[in-house]
C-alpha cells in the first residue's frame, strides 16, 4: 500500500500531498488492524502479529543526486540537482512464538 501511494506522488510529483496522503493511509491501517485486518501472519506456526523487529543492518550506502525545485527571489522556479547520501538498510523481522525470521530491505536518504 505503501509502495503505491509512492508511485502515485512520484508520477504527479507533489510531495507535501505525499506526505498527507501516507500519513491518513496510516492511520486508516492502524485503525483497522484493530479489528483484524492487515495482520501480519507468521508462515511457519500462524500467529497473527507477532513480529517484532530483531535488527537493523546497513547493507550498501552510496552517493547520489537528487531532483529539487527551488524559487528565485523573483519568483520564478528553477529546478537543481543536489548531491544527497542514501543508504541501503536490511530490517530482520522475528516472530515472538516460534524465531521465525523475515527480512525487508529499505532504501533511505540520509539527511
Amino acid at each position: 500500500m505503501d509502495a503505491i501511494i509512492t508511485i502515485i506522488g512520484i508520477i504527479l510529483g507533489l510531495g507535501f500531498f505525499v506526505i498527507i496522503i501516507e500519513f491518513i493511509c496510516k492511520l486508516i491501517k492502524r485503525f483497522l488492524k484493530l479489528f483484524g485486518f492487515f495482520c501480519e501472519i507468521c508462515p511457519k506456526c500462524n500467529a497473527k502479529d507477532s513480529f517484532k523487529l530483531d535488527s537493523t543492518k546497513i547493507i550498501d550506502r552510496y552517493n547520489t543526486s537528487k531532483k529539487v525545485d527551488e524559487r528565485t527571489a523573483t519568483g520564478k522556479r528553477r529546478e537543481r540537482h543536489i548531491k544527497c547520501t542514501k543508504v541501503v538498510k536490511k530490517y530482520v523481522y522475528c516472530c515472538r512464538s516460534c524465531n521465525y525470521k523475515y527480512y525487508i530491505e529499505r532504501t533511505e536518504e540520509l539527511t
